[in-house]
């Protein structure tokens, strides 16, 4: 909903704002949201960025802040995904396959209950047959 009011920005205003987000990026917890208003933004005004000299600096100096935190940021996800990946494989390989086979463990279970069930009915049905015969001579 707030890209809405970004585009809606008349140029002279996007040309602030994105100065101000090159001083916004200082704050690492905000980096995404800085990257994607610069980016919106330069969607929305490319034309005009582009065909302004006074914007030039402004970009260049946008670019290689981005470029730097963003990348900072990529390198810690890609070392918090690999190291979590890492864990889950420890975890895996220090349990017994306590959850490994359960599914093969589930179908077997009711395997086992089915033919058991099976059973006692082919059991209850011998018993009643030998009642029958017994009462009937």
């Amino acid at each position: 909903m707030s890209h809405f009011f970004v585009q809606a920005l008349p140029f002279s205003d996007a040309l602030k704002l994105l100065s101000y987000l090159k001083q916004w990026t200082s704050y690492s917890d905000k980096i995404e949201l800085v990257c994607r208003i610069g980016t919106l933004l330069l969607q929305t005004h490319y034309n005009q960025l582009l065909s302004m000299p006074a914007a030039r600096p402004v970009l260049t100096a946008s670019s290689d802040i981005f470029y730097e935190r963003v990348k900072g940021w990529k390198d810690i996800f890609g070392f918090n995904l690999a190291a979590m990946d890492h864990i889950q494989q420890m975890m895996a390989s220090r349990s017994d396959a306590l959850f490994h086979d359960a599914r093969f463990k589930l179908l077997e279970i009711r395997a086992q209950q089915s033919k058991r069930l099976e059973e006692r009915s082919d059991m209850g049905e011998v018993k009643r047959k030998k009642k029958q015969r017994t009462t009937t001579t």
